[in-house]
């Protein structure tokens, strides 16, 4: 048999040559769409991968965790009150309208809104002001490799967001995902502006102050950290008997709708 196989490699050697390159396309073809599967899936999932959370607050109603309906502030302040639970913090996100000036044409962004003095997204800044500085009314920071797709050079230019001015005040590193827009970071104050009362008319004076977080206010997710010691699966038990008509998952959501 052995010498059977041998014959015939040797009698058409060039046939055997090109199955072999045959069998080493195929197998780089798949591993290529594996690492592009995984790139894909980890870029979706940015911002949980960055964070310090164990358990993510979502809707009920959440399909992945692009597409979710929002919840309110109340969340927060409930889960901060669970057994078990160190912090809990806030995070708005939804698609916006960045336009870097009246005369330039109109880009999508995602704005993000966190507490600029949480601990549980941690988002270092490599040029300009740290995130604690976001804490300003309209100071927004993005990512540095964002800057020619949001038509910035320099920090201190400014920007709009659905038509309220914007400033960058720093950059960040690493925070790009290749599956949705431009990540721009605000306070949750400011994102709260941002996306939950549209400016249509640019004629009327900018507000000077921004609304008041109520517990009523829209949020998107609500990051939790469990106290050092403590037993995961039953801190996410006492969450989801807290909160039995939302999603309460640890380590975060799927990054695209799950398929029967």
């Amino acid at each position: 048999m052995v010498s059977l196989a041998r014959k015939n490699l040797l009698e058409d050697f060039s046939r055997f040559l090109v199955a072999q390159l045959g069998i080493t396309f195929a197998v780089s073809l798949v591993t290529i769409q594996t690492g592009l599967l995984e790139g894909f899936s980890r870029s979706a999932t940015l911002l949980m991968n960055k964070s310090e959370a164990d358990f993510w607050i979502a809707s009920s109603e959440l399909r992945y965790f692009g597409l979710t309906l929002p919840i309110e502030y109340q969340v927060v302040l409930d889960a901060q009150a669970v057994e078990g639970v160190a912090a809990a913090e806030p995070l708005l996100m939804q698609s916006a309208i960045w336009r870097r000036s009246e005369t330039e044409a109109i880009d999508p962004v995602q704005v993000v809104g966190v507490e600029p003095t949480g601990t549980l997204l941690p988002l270092p800044t490599v040029a300009g002001a740290p995130l604690r500085k976001l804490e300003e009314p309209y100071s927004v920071t993005v990512d540095r490799i964002d800057l020619n797709a949001l038509s910035l050079t320099a920090l201190g230019e400014k920007g709009r967001v659905n038509n309220y001015p914007a400033t960058v005040i720093g950059w960040t590193r690493g925070v790009k995902s290749i599956v949705s827009s431009p990540y721009v970071f605000t306070s949750l104050e400011t994102a709260n502006l941002y996306l939950n009362f549209p400016r249509f008319n640019t004629s009327e004076p900018v507000p000077e102050f921004l609304p008041l977080v109520s517990p009523s206010t829209r949020i998107t997710y609500v990051m939790v950290k469990a106290k050092p010691g403590e037993d995961l699966a039953k801190v996410q038990e006492r969450l989801r008997a807290a909160f039995p008509n939302f999603r309460s998952d640890r380590g975060g959501f799927p990054c695209r709708r799950p398929y029967p």
